[in-house]
């Protein structure tokens, strides 16, 4: 059971002011003087936390890290909440909070009260050189500065060597001859430099901005306090200045010069490849006439192909009047036996009265009879020669259809021409063969019709004197 003896106000109070930020250099102690007093008789502290917030994450310090910290804590009735980091690191940076929660009694019962007080911890570092000690030097090489729409050299100090720019980065002002102070123009390579005016020569100082908060973590004897000089004359500055235009030069004529090589290397390649062109122009103008004889050889061949094509036209054209010459031939050899066959229709008819008349004459006529049968078997004989004429005449006109097949083939296929033309000419040795057989039997039936001419004007004869003996009877 509580007893309640304070009035409405709270007893609870910070006995010590923490500033909003805490700065300290890495490796010394942080510490947060949390204090608080309690009414031992109405409140009680009921517990005490620490956190640590970064990138919005929140780290309970009991937990996490306890053996980084001192956490303070006395008897009532003044309470301490302090909290010390034994040695800072830059990673420790960020906010701290404390949070005490105790119970107190009030005319309206008992209550719980968290009570928060937070920091911010800035952890800085000192910078840090080769030696522990700042150098000036005047570089050896002047620099390209551009100046509006020109540009020029200009001579350039560099302060250093840094090994670090320490938490949060430090940097280096100059004083001119003119006592001026001036910023660095620019940093590298552990050095901050700066580039001076050509006609300004006389003692120019670096030294670290004093107002660097991270100076504060130097040993106050360090070197790196104070400030360092250095004289630059006028001759120095006019010597560097001539030695880069000097080099500048080399570098632009050695620029131009290696130019002019490489055009000199380009126009050696140009006419390499000029003439490896008039080579391959000289080629094709060779490789032209070489086509152009081949177009004449073709050109010739061809007209050798006309004219034995022509030739070959003319030859069939022969054969086509030596084959008229042979229909006409046959059609007077028909018109012959034609009038053969009348002939002999005028002998029948004459023999058929000389029957009536010529009774006695039987034996004879028998004898006419068989020479008229024989006659007929030879008419039967020239008949069966005329039929062969006409198929080897039929197969005349086959071999001119298929002459002129070949003709065609010959045309479109110039390459066969030797084969045709070999059978060609088998053909015509065939039809010269078959003309020279026909003017054999042409000769033979001439000798034929002029035995059967002799026997029919040796008739008149032989009635006369068959009639002369039927009167004598």
């Amino acid at each position: 059971m509580f007893l309640f003896l304070c009035p409405d106000t709270l007893a609870f109070k910070w006995t010590d002011t923490v500033p909003k930020q805490v700065s300290v250099c890495v490796g010394k102690p942080a510490v947060f003087s949390w204090n608080f007093a309690v009414d031992t008789k109405t409140e009680i502290v009921l517990s005490t936390t620490w956190l640590r917030v970064v990138n919005g994450r929140t780290q309970d310090l009991l937990e996490a890290r306890m053996g980084d910290f001192d956490f303070g804590m006395k008897a009532v009735p003044n309470q301490v909440a302090a909290l010390k980091l034994k040695s800072a690191a830059l990673s420790d940076a960020g906010t701290y909070i404390v949070n005490v929660t105790y119970m107190t009694n009030t005319e309206s019962g008992q209550q719980s009260l968290t009570v928060s007080r937070s920091a911010e911890l800035i952890v800085w570092k000192a910078p840090s050189t080769t030696d522990d000690q700042l150098h000036v030097v005047l570089d050896l090489k002047a620099v390209k500065i551009q100046t509006g729409k020109t540009s020029e050299w200009r001579v350039r100090l560099s302060c250093g060597t840094f090994l670090g720019l320490g938490q949060p980065n430090v940097s280096v002002v100059w004083k001119t001859p003119s006592d001026k102070t001036l910023p660095s123009t620019s940093y590298d390579r552990g050095a901050f430099h700066l580039v001076i005016d050509r006609t300004e020569a006389g003692l120019y100082s670096c030294q670290i901005d004093p107002k660097a908060p991270a100076l504060t973590c130097l040993d106050p004897n360090s070197f790196l306090l104070s400030n360092v000089d250095i004289y630059v004359s006028q001759a120095d500055v006019r010597l560097l200045v001539l030695e880069a235009d000097s080099a500048e030069q080399k570098a632009e004529n050695a620029k131009q010069k290696a130019q002019n090589a490489k055009q000199k290397a380009e126009l050696a390649e140009q006419k390499a490849q000029l003439a490896e062109q008039k080579a391959q122009l000289a080629e094709q103008k060779a490789q032209l006439g070489e086509q152009k004889a081949q177009l004449g050889e073709q050109k010739a061949q061809l007209g050798e192909q006309k004219a034995q094509l022509a030739e070959q036209k003319a030859q069939l054209g022969e054969q086509k009047a030596q084959l008229a010459e042979q229909k006409a031939q046959l059609g007077e050899q028909k018109a012959q036996l034609g009038k053969q066959k009348a002939q002999l229709g005028e002998q029948k008819a004459q023999l058929g009265e000389q029957k009536a008349q010529l009774g006695e004459q039987k034996a004879q006529l028998g004898e006419q009879k068989a020479q008229l049968g024989e006659q007929k078997a030879q008419l039967a004989e020239q008949k069966a020669q005329l039929g062969e004429q006409k198929a080897q005449l039929a197969e005349q006109k086959a071999q001119l259809g298929e002459q002129k097949a070949q003709l065609g083939e010959q045309k479109a296929q110039l390459g066969e021409q030797k084969a045709q033309l070999g059978e060609q000419k088998a053909q015509l040795r065939e039809q010269k063969a078959q003309l020279a057989e026909q003017k054999t039997k042409l000769a033979e039936q001439k000798a034929q019709n002029a035995k059967q001419e002799a026997s029919i004007a040796k008739l008149p004869t032989q009635l006369s004197e068959s009639t002369l003996r039927s009167h004598a009877h």
